[in-house]
């Protein structure tokens, strides 16, 4: 794909007085960071509960290779996250900064990996993403408790994306956070 994921989670952190925005920084700059006007609604509380999932699925992992393990290949060290997709013309017409419009974002979003956390805090692009909507199935991997595997589909293929963490503690964790996200996007009201 030739669009490069810009947007990013930012520690959680918001700017003003407890009506902040999404704590998401883009490419562009830390100014894009901005406040919605609006009352609390269903869209600004799916939101915010999709920034603190996406900061839970944050981290170190070890992805293996798109063909699966083998005697000639492994596991790598990644970085992987979840990113909101850029703006697009109709999520800023109020300057994309709706509540609605970044739920919209969250749903074009990525579920991406780097090569470590330098690239990943750098906005390089990513080593490879899967498209959140697509993801179909978040289960335990098969031969340990320490694997993830994420199925998502492409056209009418099924693809096994297969990763582990350090523990099967931290894999449980991953994957109720990434089944839950996935739950949030699709729902209509949270």
């Amino acid at each position: 794909m030739g669009n490069r994921l810009k947007a990013q989670i930012c520690c959680g952190e918001r700017s003003g007085k407890g009506k902040g925005a999404p704590a998401v920084v883009s490419a562009q700059s830390k100014n894009e960071m901005f406040q919605a006007a609006e009352p609390p609604d269903a869209d600004r509380r799916t939101v915010e509960e999709i920034q603190m999932i996406a900061t839970r699925l944050q981290g170190p992992c070890k992805k293996y290779p798109k063909a699966g393990a083998s005697f000639m290949s492994s596991a790598k060290d990644r970085y992987i996250a979840v990113v909101a997709a850029d703006a697009k013309a109709e999520d800023v017409s109020d300057g994309g900064s709706s509540w609605s419009a970044w739920r919209h974002r969250w749903r074009r979003g990525q579920l991406a990996y780097w090569a470590d956390e330098t690239s990943f805090r750098r906005r390089e692009q990513p080593k490879g993403q899967i498209d959140l909507l697509s993801i179909t199935r978040v289960s335990c991997g098969d031969c340990s408790p320490q694997e993830v595997t994420v199925i998502h589909a492409v056209g009418e293929e099924r693809h096994n994306f297969i990763i582990t963490f350090a523990d099967g503690k931290r894999a449980e964790n991953w994957r109720h956070a990434l089944r839950r996200l996935r739950s949030l996007l699709d729902s209509r009201h949270g």
